[in-house]
């Protein structure tokens, strides 16, 4: 008996280490349908298709990095609402995420987080930027090489 609750817990410990952070989650479905806030999920299935056509192009290391990533989701507003504020307190309320950086320019300041797993490559990057004229937060999961990110900046639509 002890032998079936020890082999159940290992094959349940990848699973729970996949979770993305629930608190998140519930930022995303707060403030996902929310009035004045534009919400774009970029889920699974339109990473692969992405990294797909990146193949098409030759570019293979933006398509190895795209097929790394699970998701990326980004909420922006213009209105006055406390997104950023709520988004840093959901951060900041997960022990896990570690700031990476924080830089303030011309009014508007930009804070990245990370949050990585102990037990598997997953990663989660959260990107909190917000001045007077707007906010956006861009939230990435995956299992992606940090350094690598900002690649995702070259996409550019057909």
């Amino acid at each position: 008996m002890k032998q079936r609750i020890i082999i159940g817990l290992l094959l349940l410990l990848p699973l729970l280490s996949q979770a993305q952070s629930p608190a998140i989650e519930a930022l995303y479905d707060c403030y996902g349908a929310a009035e004045g806030i534009t919400s774009v999920m970029l889920e699974r299935k339109m990473m692969q298709m992405m990294s797909t056509q990146a193949e098409q192009r030759d570019d293979s290391e933006l398509a190895r990095l795209l097929d790394e990533i699970g998701f990326i989701r980004v909420l922006t507003t213009t209105d006055d609402t406390d997104l950023a504020a709520e988004a840093e307190r959901t951060v900041k309320a997960d022990k896990h995420f570690e700031l990476l950086t924080s830089t303030t320019a011309d009014g508007r300041t930009t804070r990245v987080y990370l949050r990585e797993s102990k037990l598997d490559e997953d990663k989660e990057l959260v990107v909190i930027t917000h001045g007077e004229d707007e906010t956006t937060v861009v939230h990435i999961f995956g299992s992606f090489d940090v350094r690598e990110i900002s690649r995702i900046t070259s996409i550019r639509p057909r």
